[in-house]
């Protein structure tokens, strides 16, 4: 059987995706010690507007991008051009 990450999935069917990395880098280490490289910080990512975010099932990512997702629901509360996430 071949698995394929949820990103190649969604490259093929043709939507635009950007991989953000949690970490201060965008080398990245995943499961199995597969290192791929990040197109963005998650942090430089805050003012970008998404139709979709898919969230790994790693409880320390998830840990992490707490920090950044509070960023946006505190703009959210603002009133700025954030949409709803999906998540």
């Amino acid at each position: 059987m071949v698995q394929l990450p949820i990103e190649a999935i969604l490259q093929i069917a043709g939507v635009e995706v950007i991989v953000a990395s949690v970490e201060n880098q965008l080398q990245i280490e995943v499961m199995y010690g597969i290192k791929i490289v990040a197109d963005a910080l998650i942090s430089d990512s805050v003012d970008t507007e998404f139709d979709l975010i898919s969230l790994p099932a790693q409880l320390y990512t998830i840990l992490e991008l707490c920090r950044v997702f509070d960023k946006i629901f505190k703009e959210l509360d603002r009133g700025c051009r954030i949409r709803p996430l999906s998540l």
